[in-house]
This record gives structure tokens, sequence and C-alpha cells, in this order.
């Protein structure tokens, strides 16, 4: 069901745009914007930390359907569940609530975690 979801987005907002995103080499801002938008940049985050409480297998079908139609779309959220699971694994829930609770959805933790843990500079 989620797949199919997913699969139907990919195909009729991202694969449009996979041959621009390719040409130009630049981060397709409203790409992540569109899966933040459709929640799902919150499938790797557990319930409490505001997220869908996804498991590893569904991230994948889902990084599956969007890189099917642009790898670089798909990318986005394959980083989003790598750069979080330090976090998830090991940080305490101070920590992760810090980053990850209600206000700070976990639709943006990437740069979140920049931000805390390099500084406000680390897209420079």
């Amino acid at each position: 069901m989620l797949r199919d979801a997913v699969r139907v987005l990919a195909d009729e907002q991202i694969a449009p745009r996979a041959a621009e995103i390719d040409r130009t080499a630049e981060f397709p801002w409203d790409v992540k914007e569109l899966l933040a938008s459709h929640d799902i940049l919150g499938l790797p985050f557990p319930e409490a930390y505001g997220g869908l409480g996804g498991h590893l297998l569904t991230v994948c079908l889902a990084v599956e359907q969007i890189s099917r139609v642009c790898a670089t779309s798909g990318l986005i959220l394959a980083v989003q569940e790598l750069g979080a699971l330090p976090l998830l694994l090991a940080g305490s829930d101070e920590q992760a609530f810090g980053i990850l609770d209600r206000q700070h959805t976990p639709h943006d933790c990437i740069h979140q975690a920049e931000d805390c843990c390099v500084g406000s500079n680390a897209q420079s």
C-alpha cells in the first residue's frame, strides 16, 4: 500500500524532473519538500519523535520506488535514514527530543543535526 502510494508520487511528480535534476546537478529542494509534505521523510523515525515509525524494510521500499525514477531523489530519503541512525541507536532521549521533537519534525533532521554537532555553517 505505501509502496504503491510512493510509486504514484514518484511517477507523477518526481519523474518529470529527473532529467533536469541530472542535467543541472543541483540538489532538488522541491523534491525534498515534496517528500516532507507527504511525510515520507518521517518514515525512519519513531512516532514518539514525530515520525511514522517505519521499519527498515518500509524505508527501503520507499527508497526503491523513488530511485526507480530518480536516483538523486531516492538518496534524499536514504541519507535521512543514515544521518539519523547514530542518534536513534546511541543518542539519549534528551538528544533525540532536542533534534527530533514535534516542533522540529524529522523532515529536516539532517540539517538540524549538522547545526547541533558542527555549527550552522555545515552547508558552506
